[in-house]
């Protein structure tokens, strides 16, 4: 499994992996938030992502920080619809050791690529770090 990790030491966040079949993508909040926020805003009336959901509404079982979030065209559609040039900026981030601070295209294509992943088997976990 290919391991992609975009993380920040400062300012000091949480992370979430998000795990496809072929890749593990780990991001910190302040990555991973702007991809939900645009999904968020961008979801349509009265149908909610999965991904959505399980933000807002916390994971079914909140002992256990890992959710398995269903996975379909439509969240695939949102993803694309994303603008890169709508993200926060990250210039003030300082990487965790071996990483480097991602442009917000990468981190959308990146998240876009586990999520068409994700698809074949209509699932993407996601996991509190």
């Amino acid at each position: 499994m290919e391991r992609i990790q975009f993380t920040v030491r400062w300012p000091l966040q949480g992370a979430a992996c998000f795990r496809s079949p072929e890749t593990e993508l780990i991001l910190s909040d302040v990555y991973w938030r702007w991809v939900y926020e645009a999904l968020r805003r961008g979801g349509s009336e009265g149908h909610r992502l999965g991904f959505v959901q399980a933000v807002e509404l916390g994971f079914c079982d909140a002992s256990n920080l890992r959710e398995i979030i269903p996975v379909d065209q439509a969240l695939l559609k949102q993803l694309s619809a994303v603008e890169s040039s709508d993200a926060p900026s990250f210039d003030r981030v300082q990487p965790s050791q071996d990483c480097v601070v991602p442009t917000a295209a990468r981190v959308l294509e990146v998240f876009q690529r586990v999520a068409r992943e994700a698809t074949r088997l209509g699932t993407l976990e996601m996991e509190i770090e």
